[in-house]
């Protein structure tokens, strides 16, 4: 445990309208312009650095920010600074294979390939969040502390952010060891579960996450929600609708076979999700996965395994399928399935041509034009 102590004073020119002001309110400058403050926080590198997720949490003025910039020095910050002329896979840190560059990417939900390629000002706010949290993973840094984390996006994007940064951080795999959000946004907290939490409000230190805290503090803790949706299946009008709105967030081309069955996920009327299935042509009782695709502020989530996997027995059982299988080069999408027990690895095509040189050259664009991995469903 480490005292932190921040006192503040910055001086106020005395002119009319201060003295007016102060004279009506009874206020006195000198004492305004001072801050003090002495809490304590876990360490990061002493023995007490046995945490992987923190959170110094209070309402806006309460000194979050400063006793932040006080612990953590340069390791505190708001946003990285990137460059206006190259892409976001250009902009993040040299040192990392593509494959470490798009698990960074993809840990925090920013699962939209097409958007890698864009700077970073041409992003959405919250793709830009995404964007410094991935930047941080990569990192080697012992700690990093994030100013006002989600407080630039609506409370749903926040909240599974949140949730997908937390899991991020703990999974072990990425340079940065330990994040320390800090927000005015209580809300986050059940989705983040920080393992120590220090309350601005009161300047009072939590430890660990326990049912203890939950009791004790009510208004912190509103309980997770679990994530339930309901898969639509979509008619032809409904179906280009929904692809519509999702085509831009997919790897691939925008486009979407009109043989194919589609699927959504809607969420407050806008889709979410899409899958869409096809016949397996060469193959009797067999189908396959077409596209995949989920909204960004749904990336990260889980969501495009769980709606796979519905689609995947839904279609198995009410059409006697011998075969539903998928074919991806999404490295996100082939971790998730390889961790699945409900599929199996099939076949590897490695291709010397890129997709980008086949567009240029006017050719057709499928599988075989990349490197991919095929899965199975093995229906329970």
């Amino acid at each position: 445990m480490i005292r932190v102590n921040v006192d503040l004073e910055c001086p106020i020119v005395r002119d009319f309208r201060v003295s007016q002001i102060a004279g009506m309110f009874d206020l006195d400058p000198d004492a305004g312009s001072r801050f003090c403050a002495s809490v304590a926080i876990p360490d990061h590198l002493g023995p007490d650095s046995d945490w992987h997720v923190g959170a110094i949490v209070g309402p806006s003025g309460s000194g979050k920010s400063q006793v932040a910039a006080k612990a953590y020095g340069k390791a505190f910050l708001d946003r990285f600074d990137w460059p206006s002329d190259r892409a976001i896979v250009s902009a993040l840190p040299a040192g990392h294979t593509g494959k470490t560059l798009t698990r960074a990417l993809g840990a925090v939900g920013f699962s939209s390939p097409p958007d890698w390629l864009r700077p970073y000002h041409a992003l959405s706010t919250g793709q830009r969040m995404r964007c410094d949290v991935a930047r941080a993973l990569l990192t080697d840094a012992p700690v990093l502390a994030f100013d006002e984390l989600g407080s630039t996006v609506d409370q749903p994007t926040r909240q599974h952010a949140a949730t997908t940064i937390a899991k991020a951080v703990r999974q072990d795999v990425f340079p940065l060891r330990r994040l320390v959000a800090v927000t005015c946004h209580y809300d986050v907290l059940d989705f983040l579960k920080p393992c120590w939490v220090l309350d601005m409000a009161d300047r009072t230190l939590a430890r660990g996450w326990v049912q203890r805290e939950r009791d004790r503090r009510p208004g912190w803790f509103a309980g997770r929600p679990p994530l339930r949706f309901h898969v639509h299946h979509v008619t032809r009008h409904d179906k280009r609708r929904a692809w519509a709105a999702l085509a831009r967030h997919h790897y691939l081309d925008h486009s979407l076979h009109p043989a194919s069955t589609a699927y959504a996920v809607y969420v407050s009327r806008q889709p979410t999700a899409l899958c869409a299935t096809i016949n397996n042509m060469g193959r009797a009782r067999s189908r396959r996965v077409t596209r995949l695709v989920v909204s960004p502020d749904y990336q990260g989530l889980g969501l495009g395994m769980r709606l796979l996997d519905a689609i995947a027995d839904h279609e198995t059982h009410t059409q006697d399928l011998a075969r539903f299988s998928i074919r991806t080069s999404h490295p996100a999408l082939i971790a998730a399935l390889h961790r699945s027990p409900l599929w199996s690895a099939g076949s590897r095509t490695y291709n010397a041509r890129h997709v980008g040189i086949a567009h240029r050259e006017g050719r057709d664009v499928g599988s075989r034009d990349r490197a991919t991995r095929g899965y199975v469903y093995q229906p329970r």
